[in-house]
């Protein structure tokens, strides 16, 4: 009998046991104080594009303490000790506060909502390098003949002979982009130039006439350009690229001269004009 009463006591120590708080020796703790936790961070939204608060103010709402962060992004924690019928989101930013967002100006209202200027900011876009035909300093293939654009955006090949290369002609490196005038130009991945069609202010530019030497190959160019086509006859398409024989034409940007590689043609006796137009 004193065995069973002994078994029966140890069984109910050992449940008491599991259910007791343990405190670190030396100090007194309570089961309130054990089954607090420290206060969580509340999970920011989404990084947003632009500012949002001004960065190193600090405000405290909704239970929560917010400091806005270098970048201008809100970082809330919850406070410990809050109420608990609280559950309202803290607001972004520290009312009456000021936050810049590209070149406008934004003010933090009592509510947390951002009241901004409406400035209209230009984009930064990269700077593009200004040239005529292709983009500067950069080189391409051309079927089996080597071509450079030179500093000034002006493009020139080598003239070998090129026997059935199913290649198409490539006149500018291909993905590259380059300023003219106001409009900005693209090489296409298949080497052709595109280009925007906005009306730039007109500048009268000097004729040009440019030589390039590789080697024993001459290509010669002779360029004429007018700021305003009042005198000259229109004598090709403007902007556009052509055949005339067996060379490739570019027209200037008032259709009233062109420039050509200088090739050794054979011309067929069906050839009238001797001339393409690429679309």
């Amino acid at each position: 009998m004193m065995w069973l009463l002994f078994a029966a006591l140890l069984v109910f120590a050992r449940h008491a046991d599991c259910g007791a708080l343990r405190c670190p020796e030396g100090s007194s703790c309570t089961a309130e104080e054990e089954s607090k936790a420290p206060p969580l961070p509340v999970p920011n939204n989404p990084s947003p594009r632009e500012a949002e608060c001004q960065p190193g103010s600090e405000w405290e709402s909704n239970c929560h303490s917010c400091k806005c962060s270098e970048a201008g992004i809100a970082e809330c924690l919850k406070q410990a000790a809050c109420d608990k019928e609280v559950s309202a989101d803290p607001i972004r930013c520290k009312p009456n506060t000021t936050v810049e967002r590209d070149c406008n100006t934004c003010i933090c209202l009592e509510g947390g909502l951002g009241l901004c200027t409406l400035k209209s900011c230009a984009k930064n876009d990269p700077e593009l390098p200004s040239g005529e035909d292709c983009a500067p300093e950069t080189s391409w293939r051309n079927k089996c003949n080597n071509c450079w654009c030179s500093s000034t955006g002006y493009g020139y090949c080598t003239l070998k002979g090129c026997i059935n290369d199913p290649e198409p002609s490539r006149h500018c490196a291909p993905n590259t982009s380059w300023r003219k005038d106001c409009n900005i130009c693209h090489c296409t991945s298949q080497g052709r130039p595109v280009c925007t069609l906005m009306k730039c202010r007109e500048n009268t530019r000097p004729s040009l006439a440019e030589i390039y030497e590789d080697n024993s190959e001459h290509v010669q160019r002779s360029m004429g350009r007018s700021a305003v086509n009042t005198t000259k006859a229109v004598i090709c398409v403007a902007n556009r690229m052509f055949i005339k024989d067996c060379n490739t034409c570019w027209c200037n940007e008032d259709g009233t001269s062109f420039y050509c590689t200088r090739r050794v043609c054979t011309i067929p006796d069906d050839d009238q004009d001797g001339q393409k137009v690429l679309v």
